[in-house]
């Protein structure tokens, strides 16, 4: 059985400290401190800064840990409103690196830490008898990762493919992830409005998500997401 060794990096350039080692993997702090604050009310500009700044990593010579939470910090729902938690899973399954999920976070489960408080209050017991009694919104959010992750086992060259046209409209964020011979567009609104995308030339298939199409209009509601198949993106 072969090896595997994750590192703990804190440096936002992974290239310059990764491509001196030999670590399968490392931990990439920037992607979930970017993501976190754009859910949580941040800039469109912020949330772009930090996907090309992802690309970027992408290129070590080992593929980055994505991650959105972990016991350091506070717990994902403790930060992002329980309706933009499938937008956030959206973004950590459908781009490059090795995704990975905290505990709890797949079933929004919150904490009563407090700045200045004891870290342990972020690390609340869990049991699987938890999962028989969800309320509705976690037993959603459950299925909504769930799927997801089916599609994430289904596209393992995710791991590897190449983010490409990163774009913005009205507040919600558009890229493209190809890799493989196959490619997905990925566009996820935090807004408290729906956002229409110009046609769809490329006549694109919808895989997973809450948008709709009008007159090849594809539209996202508040604080939806959506996946579509499309033909390899070529710049």
């Amino acid at each position: 059985m072969a090896s595997a060794f994750l590192g703990q990096v804190f440096d936002d350039d992974h290239p310059a400290v990764v491509n001196r080692t030999t670590l399968s993997s490392t931990t990439e702090y920037a992607l979930m401190h970017g993501v976190r604050e754009w859910l949580a009310g941040g800039s469109t500009g912020r949330i772009v800064e930090t996907l090309r700044l992802h690309r970027h990593n992408c290129c070590s010579r080992s593929s980055p840990h994505t991650f959105l939470g972990n016991h350091d910090f506070p717990r994902l729902a403790d930060v992002i409103a329980p309706s933009l938690l499938p937008a956030a899973f959206c973004l950590l399954l459908t781009l490059p690196g090795i995704p990975g999920i905290y505990y709890g976070d797949e079933v929004a489960t919150t904490s009563t830490w407090v700045r200045g408080g004891p870290d342990s209050l972020l690390r609340p017991a869990m049991s699987p008898s938890d999962v028989e009694r969800l309320d509705g919104l976690a037993h959603d959010l459950l299925a909504t990762v769930r799927r997801l992750g089916a599609f994430r086992r289904a596209n393992t060259w995710l791991t590897t493919g190449a983010l490409e046209d990163i774009s913005t409209r009205a507040g919600a964020v558009s890229y493209v992830v190809a890799g493989d011979g196959r490619s997905f567009r990925v566009r996820v609104n935090p807004t408290m409005q729906t956002v229409r995308f110009p046609p769809d030339e490329e006549r694109s298939q919808p895989v997973l998500g809450t948008a709709t199409t009008e007159n090849h209009h594809v539209e996202i509601p508040s604080r939806g997401w959506a996946i579509h198949r499309s033909p390899v993106f070529s710049r």
